[in-house]
């Protein structure tokens, strides 16, 4: 089998792609099997359920591991234009996301239980291939992709806001209350579930100063949260204006086009 065959059977197929689709759907139920796996761990079961759940958690760690290989053996297929195409793969998004699913499995003894169930739940963002088969989540990663640059923007503020909050903050706080404010850190997590108006009231400011700076943060918070908002919902009209103008663009071109009743090709009135 060619490089090429193989990577289309593990890329995501069309509906007349039998093979692919059929690997596709490998790999979703292996997702779902981690998940269930994943919640499961978190019961007190027999020992039973522990060796059926050991044997699942075998089976779906060696078919993510050969997954892994299959990826990095066809990287050139998804980097034609890269000199480094299997480099480049190890160090992508997915690549990342594949290597802590499955090859950290098979080290147990230097990584730990706990780790292990961290990396388990790296594999659930495997799901995210099932956005491939619906336009309207591709319309989703579309306006996320094209608005990225403004997204990034929001976040490098509000990350800056947060910063800033938790300095101010803690000198206003820290004297009268030390043990609720002992750091910087107690001020950014108190300053993010303001910023975000959650008000979960485990750290909240005794002293005037510090009252008075929170009602500011919850007020800035509506402004800046609202700007990431903003952006996507300029994105969607965006992308439904352009859709529809393509429509019409189509359906405009089809009303020059005939069939020749001899050949059936497309040709021009």
């Amino acid at each position: 089998m060619t490089k090429k065959k193989l990577f289309r059977i593990i890329s995501i197929g069309q509906l007349n792609d039998i093979p692919s689709r059929l690997y596709d759907i490998g790999t979703m139920i292996a997702v779902i099997l981690t998940i269930i796996l994943s919640v499961a761990d978190t019961f007190e079961i027999g020992e039973a359920a522990v060796n059926l759940i050991n044997i699942v958690e075998f089976i779906t760690v060696i078919f993510f591991t050969v997954d892994y290989g299959l990826r990095i053996y066809t990287a050139k297929e998804l980097y034609p234009d890269s000199k480094k195409p299997t480099i480049k793969y190890l160090f992508s998004i997915s690549g990342i996301v594949n290597f802590f699913s499955s090859i950290p499995f098979f080290f147990p003894t230097y990584i730990g239980r706990t780790a292990l169930r961290l990396f388990r739940i790296v594999r659930i963002l495997r799901v995210l291939r099932i956005q491939n088969y619906s336009s309207a989540l591709t319309l989703v990663t579309r306006v996320l992709t094209k608005k990225k640059l403004p997204l990034l923007s929001s976040v490098f503020i509000l990350l800056l806001l947060v910063l800033s909050a938790s300095l101010l903050i803690y000198n206003a706080e820290h004297a009268a209350q030390p043990e609720a404010f002992k750091n910087a850190f107690s001020g950014m997590w108190w300053a993010t579930s303001a910023l975000f108006t959650v008000g979960y009231g485990d750290i909240v400011p005794i002293t005037i100063l510090g009252r008075l700076f929170a009602s500011i943060l919850t007020f800035l918070g509506v402004l800046v949260v609202a700007i990431p908002t903003g952006i996507l919902s300029a994105g969607f009209v965006e992308e439904f204006s352009l859709n529809k103008e393509n429509k019409n663009d189509d359906s405009a071109e089809s009303q020059d086009i005939i069939f020749c009743p001899y050949c059936g090709k497309k040709i021009k009135k």
